[in-house]
């Protein structure tokens, strides 16, 4: 049987409906994952099992656009290594969050980045998808800044395949005109929630009209300067070491990316990825905010296929490592014998409530987590369509 973590819950009662998409009142909500999740739920119905296997699948397209990156596959095994030896990303790659679908994303950048070498007939199109892509990754998840803004200001300022006109036309056509769009539903719908406009009997447009400031500034506020990413950098140093140990493959591989980056410069071979990891590590020290250990997974693959291009060479010719890194592989899978590690389910609140369920939305004494819980069982196990007035009139009521 398979137990439910609580942000899991949370995305499945509060943002898998088509009223809610667009909804960001709180960081849980990506975009991607709520996306997909609508859909499967209306073919299928709410069935956790398949949700988690849709995110899961973005893991063997990561392998793929490794080996279409690099064309060998002694870069799955080294990747899947280092998958297996990080608890943070073998956790989440079978939950219910975004992360992994941000950094198939990221990846697939850093594929086309490649391609435009390659190939320059379709470098425009290229750029085009890229631009595209990093306005739909802040969509999904505000977290996704971190490397959007280094890719950007990599292609504007460094990027020499392209005039500046090409750059900004392209710009301004796939990436802000999308993400001004999509963002500004984002932020008004989160600005109608927060003030309550959503339960008024007057027409949205009306209330549109005579609260636009109000609903946009507090829906923008909320996006891009609430609590979840207002934590200082500066003043968590302690915590952020802390970090560092606890995730120090994760970390590993940003400081070896980082001292190659500086070795490239010194040597002058550089190029648009070293560009891309320099304005990361700027952006990281200025913008000074100190993140959840969990949004390093949506952008840490885009830095292995970066050590993988700088070591590509070496690693080809080291035919020894190949069965070095299989057996450490196998033993690593061998050893383990949960592949949820520490992560904390609902368990025990799942089957308690489960043995209560009688499929019916009635009157029931029950914590706010616990009304989330008992709707989802109650899509789940007595196979209703959800329905997002029915959940709000339940979770109102007890």
């Amino acid at each position: 049987m398979h137990y439910i973590e609580h942000d899991e819950l949370v995305n499945l009662t509060s943002y898998y409906y088509k009223e809610t998409i667009f909804l960001k009142n709180f960081p849980n909500n990506h975009f991607f994952i709520s996306f997909f999740g609508i859909i499967a739920d209306y073919l299928f119905g709410t069935k956790l099992v398949l949700f988690k296997f849709i995110n899961f699948l973005t893991l063997p397209l990561i392998f793929y656009f490794l080996y279409i990156s690099f064309g060998k596959r002694i870069f799955i095994y080294i990747l899947f290594s280092v998958y297996l030896f990080s608890d943070l990303l073998v956790v989440y790659s079978f939950l219910l969050r975004g992360y992994y679908i941000s950094s198939l994303l990221f990846c697939i950048i850093f594929y086309l980045f490649i391609e435009n070498y390659r190939n320059e007939k379709k470098k425009i199109l290229n750029l085009r998808v890229i631009y595209l892509i990093c306005a739909l990754q802040i969509i999904n998840n505000i977290s996704s800044l971190y490397l959007v803004v280094p890719i950007l200001l990599a292609i504007l300022l460094n990027e020499k395949k392209f005039n500046l006109k090409e750059k900004i036309y392209n710009f301004l056509l796939f990436f802000f005109i999308p993400f001004a769009v999509l963002n500004s539903m984002q932020i008004i719908l989160t600005g109608f929630y927060l003030n309550d406009y959503h339960e008024s009997q007057t027409s949205i447009n009306l209330l549109l009209i005579n609260n636009f400031f109000k609903i946009y500034l507090s829906g923008f506020n909320t996006i891009y300067f609430g609590n979840y990413t207002s934590n200082s950098l500066y003043a968590n140093l302690s915590a952020f070491i802390l970090q560092i140990k606890e995730g120090s493959a994760i970390f590993l591989i940003f400081l070896f990316s980082f001292a190659l980056m500086i070795f490239n410069f010194l040597k002058k071979k550089n190029n648009i990825f070293d560009y891309i990891i320099l304005y990361f590590l700027i952006f990281f020290i200025l913008i000074n905010k100190f993140p959840p250990e969990r949004i390093y997974i949506g952008i840490i693959y885009f830095f292995v296929f970066y050590l993988f291009l700088n070591f590509k060479k070496i690693i080809i010719k080291s035919k020894l490592l190949i069965y070095l890194i299989l057996g450490i592989s196998l033993l690593q899978i061998i050893l383990d014998q949960n592949i949820y590690r520490e992560i904390k389910t609902l368990k025990y609140e799942q089957q308690k409530l489960q043995s209560e369920l009688d499929c019916k939305l009635d009157n029931k004494k029950l914590l706010e987590i616990e009304k989330h819980l008992y709707y989802y069982l109650f899509l789940e196990k007595c196979n209703k369509k959800r329905n997002l007035k029915e959940f709000l009139i339940f979770y109102r009521k007890n």
